[in-house]
């Protein structure tokens, strides 16, 4: 299997974790909404959630691997040719998508915490 291939092959892993993470995402935020959601059941929905964003920053780091080694392959047979290394059609990479990525917050900002959590409703008086 060829390298654009195996990118194709990440790219659509991608998609279906992006997916998976959104609706994640969506669960644990519904369920920290609803007050008669148990600790238990919101720990379960965050940690699926953090789960799936660590397989997509595994996938982004893969397709960054694939990308470098595809850059490399095309920078060798360029100087045997002659010609300098090729330059992309567009200026997107999985490299930069990654940095852009991990420079947020992370998964879980102030804004994503439930607003319940911070009063211990749960806890008997």
């Amino acid at each position: 299997m060829d390298i654009e291939d195996r990118l194709k092959q990440l790219q659509s892993l991608f998609s279906h974790a992006l997916s998976a993470a959104v609706a994640a995402k969506a669960q644990y935020l519904a369920l920290a909404a609803e007050l008669a959601s148990t600790p238990m059941a919101l720990a379960r929905a965050k940690i699926k959630w953090q789960q799936l964003e660590a397989q997509k920053a595994a996938i982004i780091a893969r397709m960054v691997a694939l990308e470098e080694l595809e850059q490399d392959d095309d920078s060798s047979e360029g100087n045997a040719r002659g010609s300098g290394p090729p330059s992309r059609s567009s200026g997107f990479t999985w490299r930069n998508y990654l940095r852009s990525w991990t420079e947020r917050a992370g998964p879980f900002s102030a804004n994503d915490r439930p607003w319940h959590t911070s009063r211990a409703w749960w806890v008997p008086i």
